[in-house]
């Protein structure tokens, strides 16, 4: 079982060694499912505002094909080969299953909106760089109000809340992975203050930058261990 908790937090309260808590990821590239979305049927909500978080039920074929996905990752000549067919797979799938089709077309921006998704990409690889809201807004087509509602309508925060989460995130990575500095982690993604890094990265992660850090390195080197 997750619990999961405001912006971003969420913890595994119910797994054990006989029990395991088990999850598999997938990245799917939302541009292949833009075309099909559009013109399948559908009756999307109107009334309930989008969301870029929601969880839906799949069926057995659906499952067939993750776990297919799952078991060839381990094999370099079958993930070249049958990859790519079994994603294309689990596109499809996906697009027909009713209740997830109508969820994924609710986020779908419409018209200009669309300029929302070339901001996004943008802040995933400029997250590091100064911004105004302004020229974020003008990057999508859009009035200062109207970039700000649609952006926290698709992503479930704000632009600046955003990009401080992209900054952290990566920060972290830069801490766990490479042994960078908290400080120089913190410059590193755009942070002037390290005092301002410090703070937005314990409202975030739910404690300091050093000890966060220390806690995954033990966590991981337990996890080794067993």
């Amino acid at each position: 079982m997750v619990l999961t908790w405001g912006e971003g937090h969420g913890a595994i309260v119910d797994a054990t060694a006989d029990n395991p808590y088990l999850c598999l990821r997938m990245d799917l590239d939302a541009r292949q499912l833009l075309p099909t979305l559009e013109a399948a049927p559908s009756t999307p909500d109107t009334k309930t505002p989008r969301q870029g978080l929601c969880q839906h039920s799949v069926d057995a074929p659906l499952c067939d094909a993750v776990v297919r996905t799952a078991e060839i990752a381990s094999d370099p000549e079958q993930a070249r080969h049958l990859g790519s067919l079994i994603t294309q797979e689990i596109l499809w799938r996906i697009q027909q299953t009713p209740g997830v089709r109508d969820a994924l077309k609710n986020l779908l921006p419409r018209g200009k909106h669309r300029g929302l998704i070339k901001t996004i990409e943008w802040l995933e690889t400029h997250y590091a760089s100064p911004v105004a809201i302004e020229d974020l807004a003008l990057m999508a087509n859009m009035s200062g109000s109207a970039f700000h509602a649609q952006f926290k309508q698709l992503t479930g925060t704000t632009p600046l809340r955003f990009r401080m989460r992209l900054r952290l995130i990566e920060a972290r990575r830069l801490m766990l992975g490479e042994g960078m500095e908290a400080a120089k982690a913190g410059f590193a993604v755009g942070y002037a203050e390290p005092a301002q890094f410090s703070r937005e990265y314990t409202r975030l992660f739910g404690m300091p930058p050093r000890r966060d850090i220390e806690r995954l390195k033990g966590s991981r080197l337990e996890a080794f261990v067993l």
